[in-house]
C-alpha cells in the first residue's frame, strides 16, 4: 500500500437513481468505444440492467445471470422494504422478478462486515444470453478483473459526471484484500500519487465502477474461461471526494465466500467450494484505513 499521510476512506454504495447515458469511469486518454465494445462481448451478455421500483422512486443497479431464472446482485439494491417491483433486462428483453432475497446478515451501517449479496428470481427463463460461470476457488488475488455494469460515466480526471444506463466494461487488477469476503481494486493513473495499493501501472482499459454499477459482476479469465468472482458493492476514496476519479477504489463482494448462501437460497449447485484462505484480521485493515466515513448513495 502506498504511504498516504492520512488514508481517509469515504464509502458510497454504487447504486443510483435510474437515468439515461453511459456507464463506468474510464481512462481520460482511451476512446469510450473500447469499453462499450468489451461490454458487448457475448461472454458478458448475462450482466443485465436492473431497475428497482418503490414508492420513493426508481433505482438502477446491475446484476449477473447465474442460472436461467436467477440473477446475482448486491444486497443493498434489494433491502428497501418499500420495493414493489424489480426488473432485469438483458439481450434486449425485460424480465420481471417473482422474488428478491438479500443476505439478512447485511447491515449498511457495518459495511466491512460484508454480506452485500442478494439474488433475484425471474418469472420466466432468460434466453439468448450467457449464464455466468460462478467461481468457487480462491485465486482471485493478483488477477486482472473485468468489471461490467450500467453505472454512471466520466473519466479518471473528472470522476463520474453523467447519468447511468449504458453497458460498459473495463479492467482493473484485484490487488488487495484484507478480509476474506471483499475484493479491492484502485483506479491507477500511472502516478504513484494515485496508487492506493498494488502496482501503480495503468492497464490498457483501466476502469472504476460508479453509481449504478452496484450488483454488477467482476470476472477473471482462467485458461480461456471467464468466471464471476465479485459483485460490485461500493466505491471509496482516499481524498474524501468519492467520485470514482483516479486514486479512488472499488470494493466487491467476494462470490467464493458466499457459495453456501447462494446455493441454499436458490437451490442451485456449483460444486464443492475451495477453502478460502484466511487473510489478515479486519482490525489490521481498519488500523490502516482510519478514520472511516460511510454514507448511502441514492
Amino acid at each position: 500500500m502506498s504511504s498516504h499521510p492520512i488514508f481517509t476512506l469515504l464509502v458510497l454504495f454504487a447504486a443510483h437513481f435510474a437515468s439515461s447515458a453511459n456507464a463506468g469511469v474510464i481512462r481520460h486518454n482511451v476512446a469510450d468505444s473500447y469499453y462499450t465494445s468489451l461490454a458487448a462481448e457475448s461472454r458478458y451478455s448475462g450482466v443485465g440492467d436492473i431497475l428497482i421500483y418503490s414508492g420513493s422512486g426508481t433505482t438502477r443497479c446491475s446484476g449477473t445471470l447465474i442460472d436461467a431464472t436467477w440473477v446475482l446482485t448486491a444486497a443493498h439494491c434489494l433491502d428497501n422494504p418499500g420495493t414493489t417491483t424489480v426488473t432485469y433486462k438483458a439481450g434486449g428483453v425485460t424480465y420481471t422478478a417473482s422474488q428478491w432475497i438479500y443476505n439478512n446478515n447485511f447491515n449498511e451501517a457495518q459495511l466491512f462486515n460484508g454480506y452485500d449479496i442478494g439474488v433475484i428470481q425471474l418469472n420466466t427463463a432468460v434466453t439468448g444470453v450467457e449464464i455466468a460461470n460462478v467461481y468457487t476457488g480462491a485465486d482471485e488475488f493478483g488477477a486482472v478483473g473485468t468489471s461490467v455494469g450500467f453505472g454512471r460515466s466520466g473519466t479518471g480526471l473528472t470522476g463520474y459526471t453523467t447519468g447511468s444506463g449504458t453497458k460498459r466494461a473495463g479492467n482493473n487488477l484485484i490487488d488487495y484484500y484484507a478480509v476474506d469476503y471483499l475484493l479491492w481494486a484502485d483506479f491507477d493513473s500511472g502516478s504513484s500519487l494515485d496508487n492506493v495499493f498494488g502496482d501503480a501501472s495503468q492497464l490498457p482499459l483501466e476502469y472504476l465502477i460508479a453509481p449504478g454499477d452496484s450488483g454488477g459482476g467482476t470476472f477473471i479469465n482462467i485458461s480461456g474461461t471467464d468466471y464471476l468472482v465479485g459483485v460490485h458493492s461500493f466505491i471509496a476514496s482516499v481524498d474524501g471526494n468519492t467520485n470514482a476519479d483516479y486514486g479512488d477504489v472499488q470494493g466487491s463482494t467476494r462470490v467464493s465466500n458466499y457459495i453456501d448462501w447462494i446455493e441454499a437460497t436458490t437451490g442451485l449447485s456449483f460444486g464443492a467450494a475451495v477453502d478460502v484462505p484466511l487473510a489478515p484480521p479486519l482490525s489490521l485493515m481498519l488500523a490502516g484505513l482510519m478514520p472511516l466515513a460511510f454514507r448511502r448513495y441514492s
